[in-house]
């Protein structure tokens, strides 16, 4: 790592800013703290990214009839529990940057709120000192997007998820999946001797795998490292105020569902791959492009276990679905639904 910030800092010399060796080395080591602090200040965000992209996959384990469509509008609202809202360092994490009023501080991630935390630090023999990452400071994050399921053959459902570039309040969304559900209950069914209410509203089970491309932006206070040159009106060594999260997740579930009259009970679990990449949005510049090259080396790839658990009710071709999925995250996925 140490070799990659040195050759992308040696092309910047060009510029006032950047031209002496020590201002090189300077900004490297300050680049490397940089990155130890955005590591941890975006994970949380990748972590919550999957929770909203997989969430309300499936309402129930029953299959739809062949060519039979199901045609729904979704609002997903997370909860950000406060573990995930900020994180813990120490000055002997850091080459160059020292915690001003302390040995040990805690700071937001991109999912926590506001700070007063500032780091103290030399560029080009000059003191200098910046304000730490402020978070979107919000308690919940709401999210819409449509769906539609049709039934194929030997009880097979195929499901599209959409919705389009959407901001809400300070975060932006964007989202498209396909999932496949397939019926297991139909190979244990037909030698059970049940009475006629059971046989028509049987115990369903089914397993699903889903697909998400998941996109979100999270807007925060700006955060600015000024120049060390010091002129009035010079542009900022660093100036970003928005975190990109590209996601893609993969999610494996078992699903269980029961009907009773207008109600269907339904549960399920599951696990989910995911793979993030973290884009740093702001003033255009040179140390911006550096610090997202470094985020792309981040192992971001996460397993993810949870469950769901929820409840229909049933009026004609339409129902309502409440959905509730727990684990690291908590997850509420309201629905509607119309069948064609």
């Amino acid at each position: 790592m140490r070799i990659k910030i040195l050759l992308a800092l040696s092309f910047m010399g060009g510029f006032t800013s950047l031209n002496s060796q020590t201002t090189l080395q300077d900004t490297e080591l300050i680049l490397t703290d940089m990155l130890l602090i955005s590591e941890r200040y975006v994970a949380p965000g990748a972590d919550a990214a999957a929770y909203q992209a997989t969430s309300g996959w499936a309402s129930t384990a029953k299959s739809l009839d062949l060519f039979q469509i199901d045609v729904s509008v979704h609002m997903n609202a997370l909860f950000i529990p406060n573990r995930r809202r900020s994180f813990t360092v120490r000055n002997n994490d850091f080459n160059a940057l020292r915690i001003r009023g302390g040995e040990t501080t805690t700071i937001p991630t991109v999912l926590g709120g506001d700070t007063s935390t500032f780091f103290d630090f030399e560029i080009g023999g000059e003191p200098n000192e910046f304000q730490a990452f402020e978070g979107i400071n919000e308690n919940q994050l709401f999210h819409p997007f449509i769906q539609a399921s049709v039934g194929l053959w030997k009880q097979t459902d195929f499901t599209v998820r959409y919705s389009p570039d959407i901001a809400i309040s300070d975060a932006e969304y964007g989202i498209f999946g396909l999932a496949v559900k397939h019926s297991i209950s139909q190979y244990f069914q037909k030698d059970i001797e049940e009475s006629e209410e059971k046989i028509k509203n049987p115990l369903e089970v089914a397993v699903q795998v889903a697909y998400s491309r998941f996109n979100s932006g999270l807007s925060f206070d700006p955060f600015q490292i000024e120049g060390p040159d010091g002129e009035e009106g010079a542009p900022p060594l660093l100036l970003v105020n928005q975190l990109d999260v590209m996601l893609n997740s993969w999610s494996f579930q078992a699903i269980g569902s029961k009907r009773y009259h207008n109600f269907e009970f339904f549960g399920g679990v599951g696990v989910v791959l995911n793979d993030a990449q973290f884009v740093m949005n702001g003033e255009p510049g040179l140390v911006l492009a550096l610090l997202n090259n470094l985020l792309q080396g981040l192992d971001a790839s996460r397993t993810v276990v949870k469950g769901d658990i929820g409840v229909n009710y049933h009026l004609g071709d339409f129902y309502v679905s409440n959905a509730f999925t727990f684990g690291e995250f908590a997850n509420y996925n309201l629905s509607v639904h119309y069948k064609i």
